[in-house]
C-alpha cells in the first residue's frame, strides 16, 4: 500500500517550499550523511582468538561506522524576492539540527558573493571568503537564492569566488525558490547554474540534490 511506503508524502513534492511540505523536505534532507570510522575494542573476537592461541589474549579492534551530518547553509536574504522564503528555509534547517546530530553553519549574502559572507541575518558580521574556503571540504553546502540580479553584479571577482566554492566543496548544491520555468529568463541564473548544480527549492528538488551529493566521495 502507498501509505506504508516511507517515501510517500501526502503533499505535492514539486511544490515550492511551504508550511504544507516542509516536513517532506526535511525527510529528503535526512539523506545527507557522511560516514566516519573509529576504532574500538572487539571483545568477542579478542576472547575467541585468545582461546585459539592457548590463552594469549591480544586486543582485537574493529571499525565502528557512525553517521554525521555537516552542513553549510548560505542564504540570499538581501532582496524583496527572497524575503518570503527566508523563514521557511531557516525553519527547515533548524528542524534538522533538532532531529539529527550534525553540525550546521549558516551564512548570508546579498545577490552574490564578493570578498565576504555574513555570519548574521542583519549582515553586520562579515566573514572573509578565505575563512569560509578554509573549512573542512567534507561539508555539504546548500546555497539558497533566486540567483537573479543585474548582470553587472556578477563580476569576474564574484564568479571566481563561486568557482572556488565549487572546487573546495564537492558536495554543493544551489536550491532556487523560483519555479524552473522562470529560470531561462534570467541571464545570471544560467551563468550560476553552469557553475554550481541548481535544483528547485522543493522536496523533490532537495531529494535530487541529496542523491547527487551522496554519490560523491571526498578524498583528502
Amino acid at each position: 500500500m502507498v501509505m506504508d511506503d516511507p517515501r510517500y508524502f501526502p503533499v505535492d513534492m514539486d511544490q515550492q517550499l511551504s508550511d504544507n511540505n516542509v516536513d517532506a523536505a526535511l525527510a529528503a534532507l535526512k539523506g545527507v550523511v557522511e560516514e566516519s570510522a573509529t576504532k574500538t575494542l572487539d571483545i568477542p573476537n579478542t576472547i575467541k582468538n585468545g582461546l585459539k592461541r592457548g590463552g594469549l589474549f591480544l586486543p582485537e579492534e574493529k571499525d565502528v561506522i557512525s553517521e554525521k551530518m555537516r552542513i553549510i547553509l548560505m542564504i540570499d536574504n538581501g532582496g524583496f524576492s527572497m524575503d518570503i522564503h527566508i523563514k521557511k528555509v531557516t525553519e527547515l534547517f533548524k528542524k534538522m539540527k533538532t532531529r539529527f546530530a550534525h553540525d550546521l553553519e549558516t551564512f548570508y549574502y546579498h545577490n552574490t558573493i564578493y570578498n565576504y559572507v555574513y555570519a548574521n541575518e542583519r549582515r553586520t558580521e562579515r566573514l572573509p571568503i578565505d575563512r569560509l574556503l578554509a573549512k573542512d571540504p567534507e561539508y555539504s553546502v546548500f546555497i539558497i537564492g533566486d540567483a537573479a540580479m543585474a548582470p553587472y553584479e556578477l563580476s569576474s571577482a564574484s564568479l571566481r569566488h563561486w568557482h572556488d566554492l565549487k572546487e573546495k566543496f564537492k558536495k554543493i548544491a544551489w536550491l532556487n525558490p523560483d519555479p524552473i520555468r522562470s529560470w531561462r529568463f534570467s541571464y545570471t541564473v544560467g551563468v550560476l547554474a553552469g557553475i554550481i548544480p541548481m535544483y528547485p527549492l522543493t522536496p523533490h528538488g532537495i531529494e535530487e540534490a541529496v542523491i547527487a551529493m551522496n554519490k560523491i566521495k571526498i578524498i583528502k
